[in-house]
């Protein structure tokens, strides 16, 4: 029979062991773990956040426009910037333009009313555009939505932007004499 003597004078070595050195590598371990999923967390949440008040000034912004032919010019520009804002990440052109081909589907040019509206939307800061070369001919673009823009961007800033924008006929991306 083991006395409580002896069950005392082994328990201690291993209790204190274990609050020692033993457990002490794990918990860092275990705590890295937990501060590296607790930073991806809230790198989400700041995420989802910011599309939600982009959404939130794009519908309030955009829908102040008086004219009918403005707001349908709006319409289409908020699905572009709806089906940016539900990507992750950066999106191609091509899949873009996949993407939304409904809506521009009636114009009698498609593909260049979807220019011009990322034209648009490019010069008022709300997206990025950019450029790549895979091969000395081939271009590639690919879009990405300005989270950061509803921070920068003003009511008057913005009515601003919109009155100095060039008329529908030019073109920014795209374009043949762009180097």
């Amino acid at each position: 029979m083991i006395s409580f003597d002896t069950k005392c004078s082994h328990s201690t070595p291993r209790s204190s062991s274990r609050t020692s050195s033993h457990l002490t590598p794990f918990l860092k371990f275990g705590l890295r773990g937990v501060a590296l999923q607790s930073s991806r967390l809230a790198e989400m949440i700041r995420n989802e956040v910011s599309r939600q008040i982009f959404r939130n000034l794009m519908h309030e912004i955009f829908s102040r426009l008086e004219s009918t032919r403005k707001r349908v010019i709006v319409k289409r520009q908020l699905r572009v910037l709806g089906k940016l804002l539900n990507a992750e990440g950066r999106t191609e052109f091509g899949e873009l333009a996949e993407g939304v081909k409904d809506e521009y589907n009636s114009r009698k040019a498609p593909l260049s009313a979807l220019v011009r509206d990322i034209n648009r939307l490019q010069a008022l800061g709300a997206v990025r555009v950019d450029r790549e070369e895979p091969t000395p001919r081939n271009f590639v673009y690919y879009i990405d939505v300005q989270l950061d823009w509803p921070s920068r961007i003003t009511e008057t800033e913005f009515f601003a932007k919109l009155a100095a924008l060039p008329k529908s006929k030019t073109y920014g991306f795209l374009s043949p004499d762009e180097s």
